[in-house]
Formats: C-alpha cells, structure tokens, sequence
C-alpha cells in the first residue's frame, strides 16, 4: 500500500472496546480516547530506519498498588463486548461547577475562586485561589513592595469556567480571568538602582500606564484522591512586580509549618518586634501548611519556594518580575522579568489536625512522584509480571532516596523522620542480601542484618541504609 494513504485507512477502523488487566488483581476501570493517527520511526540496530504510521489510544486509569520499589505489568485487552456499568462522572451537573469524590468537594466561584469541603471532617475551605499583585522594587534577592502599597487582586473579576475533562476518573475544569495592573515601577526605581540605593531605602511606585495579564487556572480533581491539583499559567505582561495565590484557613493558629531540607519546622506567622527586613517572606522546600488547631490545609508545592503567612492566609509567590540581580552593585537581568508565559503547580491538601499530627506530609511529598508507564512488547521473558525490590514500613517516615551505590555494587535507601517521636523502621528485601546502616555519604557504619531488619528511626533523624 503507498505509505501516503496508509492515515486515511488507519481512521476507517472501528476500534475495539478495551479492558485493563493486571495478572494479580484483575481488571480495573479505564478510560479509553481515541487520540488519533500519528508518524512514528523505529531504529533497528540491524538496519535502516523504520517509518510507521499508528492509530494511538490515551488510556487514563486508577493505580493503586501494594508495590512500594519495584514494577508490575498490565495489559491492554480487546473484548467484543461494549461497556453496560454506569460510571458517575466526577461534574454530576456541569452547570453547578463543582467537582466531587470520595473525599471533598470543590465548588468554583464567578470570580474564580473556589471552596473545598472537606467530607472527612465537614470542614470547609472558603474562596481559596485569590490572585493579588503588588509592585516590586526589589532584585533577585529580596523583594521590596512599591511605595504606593496598592494590591490588585481577582476578588472582583468575572472568570470565564469550562470543563475541560469529566469522566469517572477525573475532572478538570479551566478558569480564566484577567487582571489590569501597572505596566511597571514608575521612574524613581531606575534612579535609585542606578545610584545604588539599597532595596529597603527605595520610594519607587508604579506607572499610571496599565497593562492586563491573563491567568489560566485549571482545578484537576482525581477519583479517590484526597488532595486537589492546581495548574497556573500566567501570561506575564508587566515588570517589577509579583503575583501571589492566597488561600485563607479560618482562625488559624498564631504558628504554622513548612519543610526545609530533612526537616519541618514551626515557625511563626509574625515577625518578632525587632525584625527589621521589609518583608517576611520564607523559603520552603516542598511545602507549607496552616491550621487552627482542628482543621488545616498544606500546599505542596512544585518548584514553588516562597511563601508568607498573611491575615490568616497562606500566600504562595507564583511569579516575581525584577530587573536587577542585587546584592551589590548594578547588574541588570531583563530576563528576570519574566514576560510571556509562565507556569506554577501545586496541590491543595485539607486535613484534621496540623501536619505532622495527620502524617499529610507523606502524600505531600509522594505528589509529584509518578509511577513511570512504559509500552513494551509483548514476548516471552523470565522475569515475573510485578517484583518489589524492597517493602518498607514505618508510619510517618518519608522516603528520600533510593539509588545505585556510587560505587555500583548496590543500592541505597534513604528515609527521614520529622516527627518530635521516635518510629520503627522495618525494611525487607528478597534481591539483596546484605543490609548496612552508612553515612549520608554512604560511608558503610555497621552491618544490620540479611534480608530484613528493624530499626529505630530517632526524632528528626536521617537514616541511610545499604543494600548488597
């Protein structure tokens, strides 16, 4: 057949219903979309190049495994028969905009901010998401609000809000607004950078000229999850300035938390009274969370590392726009406005409790892990359709690490307990033989055992172990 009519024959069939099935636990519910013909090459070590043309399935579906380092096989069936259950979408009525599963429900405002309820506890989560821009004369170090101290905020906006995907297994729904802000710091800024006016001195306002950034928002909530996925796009148009997303938490304690690297420390919401910096800005690493003691919420970040604690509110910094590296000096960075297109990513989490209390750190931290999805082919081989290298308990641990040895002879494992009590840890492995407790720099200490040990993991320690 030539190779130029082979897209239009690969469209005329009629695709099969399909099923997933895992050898160990049956089939689970799917999603099947039809995405198309595309080109695609293969390149043989035996031979020239191989062009294909290929009808291609997206294949959206649940994973819930006992697995903790290993893998598993699943295999995407044909069957004649056409799907009868009834599966409830997760936008039970599209003119509502409100997404809902087991354990929340999101309810979109007109101005687009959104409710979490909370079904665990009944608590709920009120008008999360508002965006606020505020001027900053500032450089890459330090941020410095612009003297006129006004904030532009989507409070009063009117969103536009589609849905972009609902079935059974997820939701998505696009929330977009636009927000009128000064085009940039006003002309003083550029005379206190050149004569080098250090960034707490300066008077610098906005200019009266304007300009609109877009913001795109899109809410993902997922079938069983417990958490729900913001994705933020922002078309940047303006200099000197910064953009934040606030999410409020009623009554909030006078302290709250966030990680650092092997750690989560309390800290508090409100400088001490000889704090001199103009801002209270902190650097978290993946997250920050907030509670009044019953309820809280933590926000997991991606990429994401500054925040401060506002009226109540946690204020997360999507965006900062500088013209200058400071420190010391004038040295201009235009790139560092960031025009264009702009991107954040983090999870809401409710919980009871604080933090640490309801472990929600652990799936804080698991977020942005995703298992890796290969398509392979289909032959004879002599490994086992799912393996687990190691299985691990230990209520409270996160898991850092797990690696080949610098030196190739093994692996290592890596947990942290940030809790203020002590934990077991309980590792078992069939692959490897012998267990050793070393150095974060893997510097063997001890040998613990063969096969399978157990250990006490101190508060707020770190614990390397190796496998050989």
């Amino acid at each position: 057949m030539d190779f130029r009519h082979i897209p239009d024959r690969l469209k005329e069939i009629v695709m099969p219903t399909y099923r997933l099935e895992f050898p160990n636990k049956g089939s689970v519910p799917i999603e099947v979309q039809d995405a198309g013909v595309r080109f695609g090459y293969d390149l043989p070590r035996d031979g020239f190049r191989r062009p294909y043309y290929a009808r291609e399935l997206e294949v959206t579906f649940s994973y819930d495994s006992d697995l903790y380092l290993g893998y598993e096989c699943g295999f995407l069936v044909p069957v004649e028969e056409k799907q009868t259950e009834a599966r409830k979408e997760l936008i039970g009525d599209p003119s509502m905009n409100t997404l809902e599963n087991e354990a929340m429900k999101v309810m979109i405002h007109r101005n687009g901010s959104y409710s979490i309820l909370d079904k665990t506890t009944g608590f709920e989560y009120r008008h999360l998401g508002i965006y606020e821009d505020v001027g900053d004369i500032g450089n890459e170090y330090m941020f410095k609000a612009s003297s006129d101290g006004v904030r532009y905020t989507t409070e009063a906006c009117e969103a536009s809000i589609r849905i972009i995907e609902n079935n059974s297994l997820c939701a998505t729904v696009e929330i977009c607004q636009t927000l009128s802000v000064p085009a940039a710091a006003d002309e003083r800024l550029k005379e206190e950078q050149e004569r080098l006016v250090w960034h707490p001195d300066r008077k610098a306002g906005r200019s009266k000229e304007r300009t609109d950034i877009t913001l795109r928002t899109e809410l993902t909530l997922e079938q069983g999850a417990k958490g729900l996925k913001v994705n933020v796009n922002i078309d940047n148009t303006a200099k000197d300035h910064r953009m934040r997303a606030l999410f409020p938490v009623e009554r909030a304690r006078g302290n709250h938390y966030a990680d650092s690297i092997y750690e989560i420390v309390e800290r508090p919401n409100t400088p001490d009274p000889k704090w001199q910096n103009p801002a209270f800005d902190h650097h978290m690493q993946r997250l920050v969370s907030l509670d009044n003691g019953e309820y809280g919420l933590t926000i997991a970040t991606k990429g994401l590392h500054e925040y401060e604690i506002v009226s109540d509110s946690i204020a997360v910094t999507l965006l900062r726009s500088v013209g200058e590296l400071g420190d010391w000096g004038l040295f201009e960075t235009p790139e560092a406005q960031c025009f264009g297109q702009n991107e954040a990513q983090f999870v809401l989490l409710p919980h009871k409790g604080d933090v640490l209390s309801a472990n929600v750190y652990v799936a804080a931290y698991d977020d942005p892990v995703e298992p890796t999805v290969i398509q392979t082919e289909q032959s004879m081989g002599p490994l086992p359709h799912a393996t687990n290298l190691f299985q691990w308990s230990g209520e409270g641990l996160v898991l850092t690490a797990c690696k080949p040895t610098m030196d190739g002879r093994g692996m290592i494992l890596r947990w942290f307990n940030p809790k203020r009590e002590g934990e077991a840890l309980i590792v078992q492995s069939t692959h490897f033989l012998q267990i050793y407790r070393c150095t974060i720099l893997e510097e063997q200490i001890e040998k613990l055992g063969t096969g399978n040990v157990q250990i006490e993991v101190r508060p707020q320690e770190i614990v390397t172990l190796r496998f050989e």
